[in-house]
């Protein structure tokens, strides 16, 4: 099982993530973070100016691919639609508020992303396949996780950043099969009802799954993993339980000072890599 020790954040991805930092967590570098790797992301607690932070890192490459009588006009527009997935994700799942630690400092949640739109690099999480389609048409999004030595594979189309009307019980809920897709990609089952012929398949030609239905969540439409796009509480547990797991191992949880600024608070994270603890963190499951 992977073990790591905790350190700066800047160093902790090149090891964990066998990556450069990217841009997006530069205003982390230097901060104390602790980091595994996971087959669907991997996952830091990082002390921040700002507070405490889990965040989640996912590599992507994506791959944008021409459909039956559409095809991707120009790099602009594939470049597009890779940043604003990214962004959407961002907007709808990152948080201020995932849990507490110990100490009761609120830990906020964030996904960033590595991402290429060339080729496949070594410890990518995720190949993406955005198949280009008419406007206005869906077609079923689907996640494959990692298996073996494949990567986990999501695909999507080139309208699945826009929202699409469901009905259940005479109500209507709107929902973007993107955001959907990648509740999928952190480990969360359907909840929906899957309605299967006598054949086994389903009413959008493919075949069931075959997968019991959580009852509880069934009619929960709402919910982001059934036909709606809200997040539930316990959506977030498998983050929620690692962070806990080890936010005691933070120097500023074990021996928290008096910081009575903003220098004093720098200060002190930045010399917290050089804390004796040299305590190993070992991979919790990920779902």
């Amino acid at each position: 099982m992977p073990t790591v020790v905790p350190g700066i954040l800047a160093d902790q991805v090149k090891a964990v993530s066998n990556t450069a930092l990217p841009a997006s967590l530069a205003t982390y570098a230097q901060m104390w973070a602790v980091g595994v790797k996971g087959p669907l992301y991997d996952i830091y607690f990082v002390e921040t100016l700002g507070g405490p932070r889990t965040i989640c890192f996912m590599k992507l490459y994506f791959r944008f691919v021409a459909g039956k009588s559409e095809t991707w006009t120009s790099q602009q527009e594939m470049v597009g639609f890779a940043t604003r997935w990214q962004a959407d994700i961002q907007n709808k799942f990152n948080m201020k508020s995932l849990t507490t630690t110990s100490t009761g400092r609120i830990v906020g949640l964030e996904f960033h992303f590595g991402s290429g739109l060339y080729s496949w690099e070594p410890g990518d999480h995720w190949t993406i396949d955005v198949v280009k389609v008419p406007k206005g048409q869906f077609y079923t999004s689907n996640v494959e996780h990692a298996h073996g030595n494949i990567v986990g594979r999501t695909t999507l189309f080139s309208n699945d950043l826009g929202p699409i009307t469901r009905q259940a019980d005479n109500k209507s809920y709107r929902q973007r099969p993107a955001i959907h897709e990648f509740v999928h990609m952190i480990g969360l089952p359907d909840e929906y009802e899957e309605k299967c012929d006598a054949d086994g398949m389903r009413a959008d030609g493919f075949k069931c799954s075959g997968k019991p239905r959580d009852p509880r969540y069934v009619k929960d439409y709402p919910s982001v993993a059934n036909l709606g796009e809200r997040i539930r509480f316990d959506h977030l547990d498998a983050i929620r339980n690692w962070t806990k797991l080890v936010a005691p191992l933070s120097p500023v949880e074990k021996d928290r000072p008096s910081l009575k600024g903003i220098t004093d608070a720098l200060a002190f994270l930045k010399g917290a890599p050089g804390t004796d603890d040299k305590t190993p963190v070992m991979l919790a499951k990920l779902r």
